[in-house]
């Protein structure tokens, strides 16, 4: 990626930063850390610290406006730290500083954050509410069905501009694998995490910006799917239409690889704000439970398949060839697929052992 060195100082940096604060919130919102605990004060330090060095080097994005946000996230971190905050995050302990949406009304505003009138929710009251997240669902449906057309049409258009028909077959329907088997993880984990945040007889009333989010969350992870299917021609560096000539240092620096890997970000931090708000937000512990376990291990899978495509691909450490490049991506997500459908079934999948008295209910 021309002007961008992934493994830059700065960027090693800044996400180490990133994941140092997050681990920290995660231990202090599930109560196994103090917010005056040595770990916690020098995970936000170090952490801190990165992000900042990262921001002002303009290494984490393209503009240095969104560089800002680095910078202020690592602000922030250390002025938790100092015990330096405004009045309605004073004292710092998280349940002030942090803990969302206590100490922040005052600064978002009551308005955007108050949740929707109190009521008594009822069967008629999930039913209204199912058939608005049907129509959410059906419109993240058509987005993701456009981009699995586009990914199959460009990869059939690929293997016949290619010059080595074999190895372009091998590569692109590695690369169809890869999109339809990461979507179908994808839609059905959005799919049910909205049936359990919003359709349970026990579900928190929604606020603005939590469901603001969440739609957010499937335009952003939908549209990104649209990207990478449209990222195939992008391999030969030419004109599309031209020959595609296929190598091991055209397909680990293509674009594609590129779009995977901001995919394991994207999909990384999504996860880490949705566990967030269910470990403050959801009433069912059972089901605040079952949704936690299941995000910690989206979560873990992304940061792993991140560092394995990063280094085994992207770079190519061990000097794979285009064919050993080509099976260890097959392989490696066919894993992925296996792994994360099979441990998170009942995520997926409820059984009927998992919640006998609070079903969904259907509109």
């Amino acid at each position: 990626m021309a002007g961008f060195d992934l493994f830059s100082f700065a960027d090693v940096a800044g996400w180490v930063g990133a994941i140092l604060i997050l681990i920290s919130y995660i231990m202090i919102t599930s109560g196994s850390s103090s917010g005056r605990s040595t770990l916690y004060q020098s995970m936000n330090v170090i952490g801190a610290v990165g992000l900042i060095a990262n921001g002002i080097a303009y290494k984490a994005f393209p503009s240095v406006a969104l560089n800002l946000v680095w910078v202020v996230v690592g602000l922030y971190a250390l002025a938790a730290i100092s015990g330096w905050m405004p009045n309605r995050l004073s004292n710092f302990n998280l349940g002030a500083a942090l803990r969302w949406p206590s100490g922040w009304k005052g600064w978002l505003g009551h308005k955007f954050l108050k949740p929707a009138p109190s009521i008594t929710v009822s069967s008629t009251l999930i039913s209204e509410r199912g058939r608005t997240l049907d129509q959410i669902k059906r419109l993240y449906a058509v987005i993701m069905g456009f981009a699995a057309t586009e990914c199959l049409k460009n990869a059939i258009f690929c293997i016949r501009n290619s010059s080595d028909k074999n190895l372009a077959f091998m590569v692109f329907t590695t690369f169809s694998f890869v999109i339809i088997s990461m979507m179908i993880l994808f839609y059905l984990g959005s799919e049910r995490y909205l049936d359990r945040r919003y359709l349970k007889n026990n579900s928190p009333e929604p606020t603005r910006i939590g469901l603001g989010f969440d739609i957010f969350n499937l335009l952003i992870t939908s549209a990104w799917f649209v990207y990478i299917s449209e990222s195939f021609p992008a391999l030969s560096g030419d004109k599309i239409g031209a020959p595609i000539e296929l190598g091991a240092e055209s397909i680990s620096s293509s674009k594609f690889i590129s779009a995977l890997l901001s995919l394991y970000v994207i999909d990384f931090l999504i996860l880490s704000v949705q566990l967030v708000r269910t470990k403050i937000k959801m009433i069912d512990n059972d089901n605040k439970k079952m949704i936690s376990v299941a995000h910690k291990i989206w979560m873990t899978i992304n940061a792993l398949s991140f560092i394995l495509a990063s280094f085994v691909i992207y770079e190519n450490i061990l000097k794979f060839d285009a064919y050993q490049i080509v099976l260890f991506l097959f392989a490696f997500h066919a894993i992925r697929l296996i792994v994360d459908f099979g441990v998170t079934i009942r995520f997926y999948y409820p059984m009927a052992a998992d919640s006998p008295t609070d079903n969904v209910v259907e509109s």
